[in-house]
Parts: C-alpha cells; structure tokens; sequence
C-alpha cells in the first residue's frame, strides 16, 4: 500500500511539475515528393530492414529511397488491381512486407515486389486496423472484427476474442492496436472494450482497469523510464506503472484549436531517440513532452514551430537512423528536423526597405569593434552594427563626392585605421574611426607606384606592419615609415588572393602566374609555385589562407583543395571538382577545428585531421543563396566564421564534425527500356534481394537508379559506379545523378559495382554489387551455334562441291573458250579474207566496168548483154560492201549520220529501181503499202538503204515465182518520239523454230533453203545496223509459209545526239545510192566546145596499170590526161605542168591519195587545182574523211566512164558558170565560186591588195606577184584556175566593178573622175573597157535607175 502510494505521489508531482519548456532548434522541412505520391493522405509510415521508406496512402502504398517514390498496387488473384487501395498498416517478417488494407492482409515480396493477397482467406475482406511481428516471429493481425495469429510462414495459428476463444479471456471486440513489450507480453488496445495483457507463456489476458468513460485505447508506448502511456479515443491521454496497474496517471493537454479546454482524442505516440520528447498526436495537434533533470515530464513548447501549419496530423514517425516522419493530410508528409547548424543569420532587411535593393555584399571586414564594413552593390561603402542591427552608408551621405566609395574592393584595419581600395580605380583610402562616423586621413594613388598597376583587389598587414595591395594588374606595399605605396616589379598578374603566417611570409596568389611567396622584410618573391611543380599543376590560383600549423591551403580555378607543407614542399589534395562540382572555389577560411570553404552556392567545413567535409546550403536554413568573393570574415574569440552575399550575412559557429553512421549503397530501382521493373515486374527477372539481374535479348537499355537511405539530406550523397567489363575505371556521378545507364550490352555476365559517401562526403561505404546476366539472342544461344556448326559444314560441303563443279566448269569453259576463239579467229580470218579481196576484186570490177563503157561507146550499141554485165556488176559491188561494213561494224568505226528527208520517197525509189524489175523477172508479187500521210524524218540514207535492201534481197531469194513479197511501212509515238515502223513480208520458205535465233548470227544460212548463194553476213549485218540506228528488228517465221521482219528506227531528231544529227552536204550524198547518179547541169550555157576540152589538163593517178591505161584512153579524146603511179609523181607533175583537174585514187604505194590531196591543198602555188578521188571505200564516214582531205569530188568503185566522164564535165561547167557570174557581177562576191576555204581566202587577199591600191594607175601584175608571194607565172596559173581569167584581167574587173559602186553611190559623180578613182589613166580607155565588160558605156549606166540592166544583178 505504501508503494501505491509513493508512485501516485511521483506522477501527481511530475503532473505538477508539467510546465511548458523550450523546444530545440526544431524545423519543419518538406520531403518534396507532393507530386509523385498517389494521394496525399498517408495513414502510416514504415521503415523495412533496409532502410525503405513506406507510406500507406488511400490510393496504394509506397516506397521511398530519399529521391522518388515507387507505388505499388494491391493486386487480385487474377492479376488484377483491386478496387480498394486504401492502405491501413504496415509491418514486415522474414523479409516480406506485411500490408493491412480496408479489404484484406497482402504480402510484398520484396525480392520481386510483388503484391498478392494473404493466404488465408479469413482476412480476405475484413479490414486490417494493425499488424505486429513479435520476438517469437508470429504475425498478429487485428482486425474490425477481431484477431488472428499466425506463423511467419502465413500458417494459421489462432484466433482471440472469436466466439470460439473461450480460454483466453479477451473481448468480441474490434483491434486498435497491439504492442509488445520488453518481456514479450502482447498488449491490445479495443475498441471501447478496454486495455489487455496477454500472457506469452500461459495465453491468459489481464484486462487493466478501464480508462475514462468510454474505455477506448487507441494506442500505446512503453519509454526508456518504464512508463507506459497509453492514447485514448475520446478520454485522454494517460501515463501509469505497469507494477501498479491501477494508478493511471491523465496527462492534461490543451485544446490547441480551441485554445482553452482540454484535448481528450490522441490517436499517436511516440518516443524520439534523439532528443528524448515523447510526441503525441491529438485532434487539435501536435504536442511533445520531455523529462527535466528532476524527473518531471514538462511540455514543450511547440508553438515557433507548428504555429504556422494547419495543426492537422495524421501519423508520426520516426526512422532508424533519428529522422522524424510526420504525415499532414492533404499535402503529403514532411520532416520534423534537429539536425540544422547553428547559424547567426542578418538579412540587412533596412538596405531593402531604404534603397530598394536586394542585399547583395561584394566584400566583407569585420573591424575590431565587432562591426562589419562591406561593398553594397550599386550603393557602395557601408557599415552595419550586428548588435543594434544599425546600417549605414557613407558613400551617400559623408562622402558622396568620393566617386571611389561608390564601389570598394579589399577593406582592412591597421592601428585602428580603415584602409579601404576602390573597385574601379587605382585608389586607396584611409579613414579614422569615430564612432559612427569616418574621418578621412589620407588617399593613396597606387599610380605611384606604377603606372599601370591596376585596381586595388585585397589587403593583407603582415606583423611588420607593412600593408600589401594586391590589384588586377600587380602588388604593391607600404611600410610604417614609407611616404607611398612601392611596386614590387615581380608580379605583374592579377592579385586574386593574399596571407600570412604567423611568421610573416607573404603568399600572393595569382590569376595566371602561381603562387608567390614573399619572405619577412623582402621586397621580391623568391619562390614562385606553378603548374611545373609536382601536385599543383596549375597557375591559376583563386584563393589562398594559412593555419596555426603553417600549412598553406590553396584553393585553384580548376575547383581542387590543396594543402601545402613549405618545409616538405609537397601538396596534399583535399577535395576536387567532384566534391564542388560546377560551382567555383571562391574563398577559405581558417578556423581552430576546421577549415570553412565557400563556392559561389555553397559552404563547406572540412576536418583537416579525418578528412570530413560536411556540405551547407540555402536548404540548411541559411537565407543567402549565392557568396561573393572576399565576402568573409573570422571571429576567432567567438569561433564564428561569417560569409556574405546575395540576401545578407550569416555566421556559423565553429564546432567539431559529428561522427556519421556509415552508409551504404542500394539498388533502388532497375529501368529496362524505360520500364520500371518494380512496377513492370515478370518472373526471373530480378531479385532485389540476391541483387541479380536477367536481360531478354531485346532489353537493350537499362537504367540502374541508386539510394543510401540518408534521408535527411540526400541531395549531400555521391555515388560513383562501375561496370566489369564495360567500365575500366570507376564513374563519379554529378551530385544531383542518382542512376546509370547502359546500352545495348552483348551477351554474358556482368557485375554492377555501387559506393558512395556519407553525410561528411567520406567514401566509407562498402561496395554493393549487381550481378547482371544477358540471355543470349537466338542466334547467340547453344542451339543456334549448333546450326552454325552445321551450317559451317554444309557451306563446307557446299564450297568443296562448288569448287569441283567449278574447276570442272572452268576446264569445260576453257575448253569452250579456246573453241570460240578459234571459231572467233576464223570467222576474222573470213572477214580479213573477203574484206582483203573484196579491196582487191573491187579494182578489176572497175576496169570491167570502165571497158564495158568504152566498148559501149565504141560500139555504140545497146545490147542486152550490157544490162546483163552491168547488174550482176552492181550486185557483186553490194557483197563486196557488204563485207566491208560488217567488217567496219566488227571493230566499231561505223558511225551514224542522220539528216531530214523524205522516207517516202527514199522507200518508194529503192523498191521500183532495184526490185520492181526483179519482181517482174522472178514473178513474184512485190507491193509497197505506203501510209496515208508522207513521212519525214531523220534517218541515215545509206544505212536504211542496206537494211532494206538485204531483208528485201532475202525475201525475193527464198520466194519461189508466183509468191508474194509485202513491204508495209508507217509511223507510231513510243514516249513521244515518232518511230518508222516498216514490216517485210514474204510466202518463202520460211525459217525452222529451231533456227531463228541463230539467224543473226555471221555465217549463218539457211539449211532448208535450196538457195546456196549465201555468203552468211547479210542479216548479221543488217541487225548490227539496226542497233546503231537506235532501233529494233525482230522475226516472225514459219516453216514453209514464209517470214516477216518487222524493223522499228526512231526519226525524230530528238532520238539523236548532236553528232549524229547533222546536215549532209549535196556532195555527201551524191553517191548514196548506187549506181551514182550524174550531176545535173545547171546554169549551163552551153557545153564545153572541143577546143577548150583539149585545152583542159588532167592528171591521172592511179597504181594499177590497166585501170590507169583505160581510163587515160577514154578521156584522152576530150581532155590532155597526164599520167603517174603515186602521189610522189603526181607532186612533181603538178610542179612542172599546168594542170586544171587532179583524178587520184585512194589506196596507192608510197603516198596515198588522202596523203596527195592533203599536200596540194596546203601548197599555195598548186591548192587552186581540185582534186576528184576515186576508192573501194565506199562508206559515209570514207567519204567525210575525203572532204576533210580538201577533196572537191568522190567517186566510188567500181563506177562507169561515162559517170566519171560527166562528173568531171558537170564539174568544169559549173565552174565555167560560177566564174562567169562572178566577172560580169557588179558586186565583188567570192562566195559565189563555191571555192574551198583556203582558195577564198587566197581570193580575198588579191582584192584586198587591188583595192588598196585602186587609184594607182602604176599597179600591174608584177606589183600584184610581189605582194601575194608568187611568181608571175604561177599567178598566172591560180587565176586562171580559180576565176578563168588573166591576172591583169583580174585587176581590171575590180577596178570596174568599183566604179560601179561609185557610180551608184554618187551619181554626180562625172566619168572622168570615177576612171581615174580606179586606176584608169584615161577615160575613154575606161570608157571602152567598162562597155566591153558589162555592155553599157558609164553615162548610160548613171542615166539607169538601178543599173539592173547590166550582168546578172
């Protein structure tokens, strides 16, 4: 009884004694995952085994990692999401997580996380209201209804409360809560039924002594003291002694929402490990109680903190590692957090509220009063008091005609002076301290010490009393006794930073130079540190600071930490670029415990001794969100560090780095193509538990995302990764990346290798490892090299066999090959053959041919035998030909020339000229069927007339008499150009299946023919005609009932290119066609008479003998003929004897015909005389190369007399005609002679000079000789030739013909001037010549209106 006594009196005392207390630094700091969660109401939160974050929200529950949240939902039996996701509790047993829903218990494998339903079916739709896994691993389940117990392998146990429980003691009653205590003991809270103890060992309950009226205990906790308190649903929340169950104690609450009144509805309860609170969760709010040293339970006072929140909460938490998890309904969850630094925060609110500006400190003193002086930006100096909190500006007010005060760079105190540098010129001020006020002493012009010194950039008093100035363009200093301030010449860099030790070194960092160090009392560096030294490989410093030990710490431009040893010379790298990552390493500060870095975004506090370094930011709770350089300052007495920048000055206090638990890296989530595989889950493919990883095939891309769990901070966390046999050196990972990536990995077995640091950025983690297998493709699998190895050996077999095959093909092929080479040599050695005696039988066709003529003039009779001779002469001539351009054909020279003409009449005169007699001879049927409308187009005159004529010339052989030969020919389009579509139809003999193809073939006849007249080239030949006109030619035939060729050439000139479409000349086509035909005579006046044939000299040139002597002997009755064998002889005939016309046969020994008429025509003395040349050659390309020789006629072989006989005659009167014309013109008009190029220009110059000197009655023909170049008698010959007159005769027909032109120009003119004008001496003279020359005297010539009486004008 006394001991009831004694413990009510020590909760009636603590209950007395619950006064309120003050909270620690507590903040309320959002987790920031708002935007990820399924909904933002969170029943509960749960920490696994791992170290996962579990939130049981109404829409799923979730895990999270410390950077995003992964939702899982409950699923059916079918696979299927349930409709109801509302999660209650959450508790977790051999690894599995254990999830209480409003319908029914599921379980989370975590090795796969999947959600499938509890196996009993007894839970399947009861609402889960908690969850416990006691020390003997059974699983309790409460329930609305009541509860069951059940082993950790989700076997059934039993139930309590049940109907069928009537052994244990406990209510029908629904379950509130279970907790268990330090023996064991499972104590459950029911709804409005009580309080009870359930023994472990006999499985009796205790039921305690009711609480309130109600009796509803809703939750309950045992704290480190013993006691017990227990939160009620509607009476309170209670405290008592488990010895003496019977003494509750009631914990007084005040309604925090209705401010008076007490709270009677506590729904949570927990006991904080770190700080020692009890928290508890009412309706009205959040309350927290604490323990005083003398053992009473005092209430914190929670209002600074939750004051400004809506005072609604749902669940408390508290995490392994001291995190407070705290759930407010409608805007997710936050922290509760303790761990923020103490911090001495001035936010300079006056400068904003003043001048409308954002405070923004560019450089920071803190003097020895304790007052900060520092540069405003946009306002200048200023000074602020952290105790009044007082700012004031001086370069508004005191000092506004200082221009340099608007903007200060670098400000230090020497014997209570204020040395004070201007940011935009080479000034520094000192000022006098008074008070609130600044006296200006003195200005220093550093100009002084160099002209181009720079702007003053930091200070520095070394213990000398020697100021240093570092600028941007040098250094200088100023002793105690000097006037101004000195240059040290050395150092000519930007000075970015200056210290000192405590025996008075002097280090100057520089922007491009190193570092420099100035011993005590010198004036110059002695040592220079830069990128050459070993472990500073850079010269470009950015800050520099020294410590009580000496050491140098060096902050460079590359982002590294260093320390320096001066007396081992030798650097000790602290932190890099993976520590600050973009941000620059701006300033270093030296304190007692540790070293204080700032970068542009965030401070750090390094422990030289173990390496620590502990990261802050704006998210500490520090309102600067950027730091300026030089913008620090130390109190060492208060161990406080200061830093400034945009948003004010905040101190920290300088305390010893915290040991930190030892973290550890975690596979958080796999992506396989952008897929999650906790949310996309198959089985086999991952086991979060063993860390093993199977990839398909087609699972190119995997993203591995990671976590250590510190929740607290996590964005302070690194993590650096590798992949074995990907990666050969360790990846670092940006602070803010928390995954790897890999793609397209070959098959095999790979580690994923995972480390990070912990909250003082120490790699102390061990190494956690992936082991990832990619299944091979199927063509990378056993099976498939199975089939390759079998492939491999069939394509073996294949090759081997392939490879006799074709060594015995290639022996068949060579043996084929040698055939057709043979076959191919004989069928040149043919061609050769019948083209070589073709050359040669061409010759004695033409002596046949000229003898045929001679006797037929000779005899001058018309026998029937003549025709006779004369068409089987023609018909040899055309298988001579046709030998000729199957052969030109064979080696590619026979070219295409097409012009404009008529097809019509082209058809219609090669059938009635050469087949209409030989139809009516053989009495066959020949009809041409002609189109409705002419035809004209281009086409090769002599190439069609071969193709006709051979196709033609077959049909009318294997046509037997009384048969029928059909020539049809018209025109169709075939994509807009116009081809001649021309069909050859005869009833012979026909041509077997078997054969046709080979028809075209050279040599080839027909074996069913009777006819053996064959030479075999004709239609091999006409085909090979047919491609080089761009056309086609096919056959239709059948045996016995004859054949049709069907020939099809394009005659649109846009079908040829530019040069096979060109216009012929008239002589070009003057033998085409065969037999040749005599020129017409126009304009001929009258024949030659006898006398002036004889006086016309012809040269003869020809090798053959016979040939020579017949044709000399024919033309020898009209012409005086010279002789000779070659060109050689003909030159020298040519130089000794007047001769008006060359006749020369191509093909000749020593110098051939082209090669003679070449040589005349490039000889001025002799290229007057034209040349007519007579060959075998009869193709057009053969007679294009003879006018390109400079021949004025070709004449092919065999020919008749009488054709050459009339080409030379038509060839002398047209020239008679043309000279004539050309005298008795007015006008002078060379082109009228239709002479060649060289003749005309020959022409041109002899005018020329005649009218140059035209009034030169001395100028003769001698002049005339002298001034051409050419002796009188060779002139003579080259007029006579070319114009048929005299020299003189020349001169004067000039002379006239520009009297004429006088004449019409002026008709004033009087004769007599006109005659001597031109070279008349006197004027009857002229008179008498230009009567005898046009037929009219001068006078009556100017009395004609036009002069069109005269000539031919």
């Amino acid at each position: 009884m006394k001991d009831v006594l004694a413990n009510n009196l020590i909760l009636f005392l603590l209950l007395l004694c619950s006064v309120p207390g003050n909270a620690q630094r507590l903040s309320l700091s959002s987790v920031g995952i708002e935007q990820e969660l399924p909904s933002l109401t969170i029943n509960k939160t749960y920490q696994d085994q791992e170290g996962y974050i579990w939130l049981a929200t109404t829409e799923g529950i979730c895990r999270y990692d410390g950077y995003g949240i992964r939702t899982i939902r409950l699923t059916a039996p079918s696979g299927d999401a349930t409709l109801v996701q509302n999660i209650t509790t959450i508790s977790e047993v051999n690894g599995h997580l254990l999830v209480g829903a409003d319908a029914g218990l599921y379980i989370i494998f975590k090795d796969t996380y999947k959600a499938i339903p509890f196996p009993d079916q007894r839970l399947a739709h009861e609402k889960i209201t908690d969850i416990l896994v006691d020390k003997r691993r059974r699983i309790w389940v409460g329930t609305a209804q009541g509860m069951h117990v059940y082993g950790s392998d989700f076997r059934y146990l039993t139930s309590y409360g049940s109907e069928t429980d009537r052994n244990s003691g406990l209510p029908h009653a629904g379950v509130n809560s279970f907790f268990e205590d330090l023996d064991g003991s499972i104590w459950i809270c029911f709804w409005e039924a009580g309080l009870y103890k359930l023994n472990p060992t006999n499985e009796r309950a205790v039921a305690y002594p009711p609480l309130g009226n109600r009796n509803n205990p809703y939750r309950m906790m045992r704290d480190r003291r013993g006691h017990y308190w227990v939160c009620t649903w509607g009476d309170g929340l209670f405290m008592f002694d488990d010895h003496r169950p019977s003494a509750y104690t009631t914990i007084s609450v005040k309604n925090k929402r209705r401010k008076t009144g007490d709270e009677y509805l506590f729904y949570d309860i927990i006991e904080d490990a770190q700080l020692g609170y009890i928290w508890v969760l009412s309706f009205s709010g959040i309350s927290a109680f604490h323990y005083s040293d003398a053992h009473t339970v005092n209430e914190i006072d929670l209002s600074p903190t939750f004051d400004r929140t809506a005072n609604i909460f749902a669940h408390l938490f508290q995490g392994r590692d001291g995190t407070r998890w705290l759930s407010i309904p409608g805007e997710g969850i936050t922290h509760i957090r303790t761990d923020r630094p103490e911090t001495h925060q001035y936010t300079l609110h006056s400068i904003k509220e003043d001048y409308s500006i954002t405070p923004n400190l560019t450089t920071l003193f803190r003097d020895s009063d304790g007052e900060f002086w520092f540069n405003q930006e946009r306002i200048g100096l200023m000074a602020f008091n952290p105790v009044s909190g007082d700012i004031r500006s001086f370069s508004n007010t005191d000092f506004k005609d200082v221009l340099s005060l608007r903007a200060v760079n670098g400000i230090v105190e020497m014997n209570g002076d204020l040395w004070i540098g201007s940011a935009h010129e080479p000034i520094v001020h000192v000022f006098r301290k008074d008070h609130k006020k600044l006296h200006l002493r003195h200005s220093f012009d550093l100009r002084h010490a160099a002209e181009q010194i720079g702007f003053p950039t930091v200070f520095v008093v070394d213990n000398r009393q020697t100021i240093w100035v570092g600028t941007t363009r040098g250094l200088a200093k100023k002793g105690l006794s000097d006037n101004q301030f000195k240059n040290v010449a050395a150092i000519t860099d930007h000075v970015m930073d200056m210290t000192t030790d405590r025996e008075g070194n002097v280090w100057v960092a520089t922007k491009n130079q190193g570092l420099y160090h100035i011993p005590p009392g010198a004036n110059v560096p002695t040592l220079q540190l830069n990128k050459t030294v070993q472990g500073l490989q850079t010269n470009q410093i950015e800050s520099v600071a020294t410590d009580m030990q000496g050491k140098l710490w060096i902050g460079t431009k590359d982002k590294r930490l260093l320390a320096y040893h001066p007396a081992t010379r030798l650097f000790t790298e602290y932190a890099n670029a993976l520590v600050f990552s973009n941000e620059r390493l701006i300033d270093i500060a030296i304190l007692p415990h540790n070293i204080w870095l700032s970068t542009t975004r965030h401070l750090y506090k390094l422990d030289p001794q173990t390496g620590a370094l502990v990261e802050y930011s704006q998210a500490d709770g520090f309102q600067v969100n950027m730091f300026n350089k030089k913008s620090h300052d130390v109190d060492r007495s208060q161990q406080l560090v200061y830093f400034a920048g945009h948003n004010g000055l905040v101190g920290f206090k300088d305390t010893p780095i915290q040991h930190v638990p030892e973290s550890r890296a975690f596979i958080a989530d796999i992506r396989i193509n952008n897929r999650s595989v906790i949310q996309n889950f198959r089985d086999g493919q991952c086991n979060f538990r063993d860390l093993h990883l199977v990839l398909r095939p087609n699972e190119q891309n995997i993203e591995i995302n990671f976590t250590s769990m510190a929740y607290a901070a996590p964005e302070k966390i690194r993590y650096a990764y590798k992949l074995e046999g990907v990666d050969k050196e360790w990846v670092y990972a940006p602070r803010e990346r928390v995954f790897a990536t890999y793609n397209n990995l070959s098959k095999g077995t790979y580690t994923f290798l995972l480390k990070a640091t912990d909250l003082n950025n120490k790699w102390s983690s061990p190494i956690t490892e992936l082991h990832i297998v990619k299944q091979p493709a199927f063509y990378e699998s056993t099976l498939a090299y199975v089939l390759y190895v079998l492939l491999l050996a069939g394509l073996i077999y294949y090759i081997v066999s392939f490879t006799l095959n074709r060594l015995k093909l290639r022996s068949d092929l060579q043996i084929a090959q040698i055939e057709k080479t043979k076959t191919d040599e004989l069928v040149q050695t043919k061609l050769g053959y019948f083209t070589n005696i073709s050359h040669d039988l061409l010759t004695p066709l033409t002596i046949i041919s000229c003898l045929l003529d001679d006797i037929q003039i000779t005899t001058k009779k018309n026998l029937s035998q003549f025709e006779k001779m004369r068409y089987n002469l023609d018909r040899l001539k055309r298988l001579l030909q046709q030998i000729l351009d199957f052969r030109r054909v064979e080696n590619k020279q026979m070219q295409l020339l097409v012009s404009a003409d008529s097809i019509d009449s082209f058809v219609e005169e090669l059938g009635n000229v050469y087949f209409g007699p030989l139809a009516q001879k053989k009495k066959i049927d020949f009809q041409m069927v002609p189109p409705d409308r002419p035809i004209y187009g281009y086409f090769d005159r002599d190439k069609l007339d071969k193709i006709v004529f051979n196709i033609l010339s077959n049909a009318f052989k294997y046509t037997a008499a009384g048969g029928q030969v059909t020539l049809r020919y018209g025109v169709h389009e075939e994509n807009g150009i116009r081809y001649l579509h021309m069909e050859i139809h005869d009833t012979g003999v026909g041509i077997p299946a078997t054969e046709i193809d080979r028809i075209f073939i050279p040599f080839y006849t027909n074996k069913d023919a009777n006819h053996r007249e064959s030479n075999g080239i004709g239609l091999a030949l006409t085909k090979e005609l047919v491609e080089i006109h761009h056309g086609r030619i096919h056959v239709h035939s059948i045996a016995q009932r004859g054949s049709c060729f069907t020939i099809q050439l394009p005659i649109d000139g846009e079908a040829y290119s530019d040069s096979e479409r060109q216009d012929v000349h008239e002589q070009f086509g003057s033998s085409l066609v065969a037999p040749p035909v005599i020129y017409e005579q126009e304009n001929v006046d009258a024949p030659l008479s006898d006398m002036e044939k004889q006086q016309l000299h012809l040269l003869l040139v020809e090798d053959n003998e016979d040939l020579r002597h017949t044709i000399a002997n024919v033309l020898s009755r009209n012409y005086q003929v010279h002789q000779a064998t070659q060109g050689e002889e003909a030159l020298d005939i040519l130089r000794h004897q007047d001769i008006d016309i060359v006749i020369s046969d191509i093909m000749m020994p020593v110098m051939d015909g082209l090669t003679l008429c070449k040589t005349i025509k490039n000889a001025d003395d002799i290229n007057h005389i034209p040349v007519i040349l007579l060959t075998a050659k009869n193709s057009m390309d053969d007679r294009v190369e003879c006018y390109q020789a400079g021949a004025d006629g070709y004449i092919s072989k065999p020919f008749e007399l009488k054709v050459l006989e009339a080409r030379i005659h038509s060839f002398v009167i047209n020239k008679r005609t043309k000279q004539l014309d050309f005298k008795t013109d007015r006008h002078i008009n060379i082109s009228t002679l239709d002479h060649t190029p060289l003749d005309e220009q020959f022409l041109t110059k002899m005018i020329h000079i005649i009218e140059e000197h035209l009034s030169d009655s001395q100028f003769d023909v001698v002049v005339l000789g002298d001034k051409v170049g050419l002796s009188k008698s060779t002139l003579y010959r080259k007029t006579k030739v070319l114009l048929n007159l005299s020299p003189s005769e020349f001169i004067k027909n000039i002379r006239l013909k520009h009297a004429c032109q006088m004449m019409e120009k002026d008709k004033s003119i009087t004769v007599s001037e006109v005659a001597f004008s031109t070279g008349f001496s006197d004027p009857r003279y002229f008179s008498t010549c230009f009567k005898a020359e046009f037929g009219i005297t001068p006078s009556e010539y100017q009395k004609s209106k036009s002069g069109h009486a005269i000539g031919h004008d």
